[in-house]
């Protein structure tokens, strides 16, 4: 049984890093402002030959896309000779795999914020108010492991954001429809290599500023409860 309990408390702290990076990451592909800031430090504008207005209901498009049943994305836009579609058949292509890509971000944060209820939910129902103690340690490793996995992978992106965003295309995706030529590829243009290092950035400091929140939390509730029995402690008549 104890190696059942430790396996179950194994899976609830790598659950923490999983549900806080796969949350950030979804936010990220459902917020429009995320790929507008990125159109704008790039100047994409430029880059496409797209106005503003287009380039945000193009963001707007694939947020919506991500989450829709849609086989494929169609963007028509108006080049001045009517409109056409934005992205080429192997841009739509590789679109699809991303679609694909996130609909599994989405599931690995659903089940890790499943499994977590019900651990913590199940936990306080067998074991009652003495399970706090043993969650909050285990909210606090799991914060740390999320500290600790972030910064590290973080500061070999610094050095090897390159490298790393090429090795993650080799192995996520079992086609070469990634491999877009940036003279000609719209996408590529839309979303450049800075966009997402920035990006990448962005998801980092968030998880790590959530799991630090999480750490401060059960650091002072563990201070709270060690000054409340200091206090009940103290009111205790003592008799000589």
């Amino acid at each position: 049984m104890s190696y059942v309990r430790k396996a179950l408390a194994g899976l609830f702290i790598a659950a923490i890093p999983l549900f806080l990076i796969a949350s950030n990451v979804r936010w990220a592909f459902n917020t429009a402002g995320i790929y507008e800031l990125g159109f704008t430090r790039h100047n994409v504008a430029a880059t496409t030959g797209l106005s503003d207005d287009q380039l945000s209901r193009a963001a707007v498009q694939i947020r919506d896309y991500f989450n829709s049943d849609e086989e494929d994305l169609h963007i028509p836009v108006d080049f001045g000779s009517g409109p056409q579609e934005l992205f080429n058949a192997t841009e739509t292509e590789h679109m699809g795999d991303v679609k694909e890509l996130v609909s599994n971000t989405y599931r690995v944060q659903e089940g890790a914020f499943l499994f977590l209820f019900l651990f913590i939910s199940l936990g306080f129902l067998l074991k009652g108010s003495e399970f706090t103690g043993i969650v909050r340690r285990l909210l606090t490793y799991g914060s740390a492991a999320t500290v600790v996995l972030v910064l590290a992978v973080g500061l070999v992106s610094l050095v090897a954001f390159g490298p790393l965003f090429t090795l993650f295309h080799e192995v996520i995706f079992a086609n070469d429809f990634w491999k877009l030529d940036p003279r000609t590829s719209f996408l590529v243009r839309m979303f450049p290599f800075n966009f997402w290092l920035e990006t990448t950035i962005i998801l980092a400091l968030a998880s790590v500023a959530e799991a630090g929140a999480i750490v401060g939390l059960m650091t002072a509730i563990r201070w709270w409860h060690q000054w409340r029995r200091r206090v009940a402690q103290s009111r205790v008549p003592r008799y000589v």
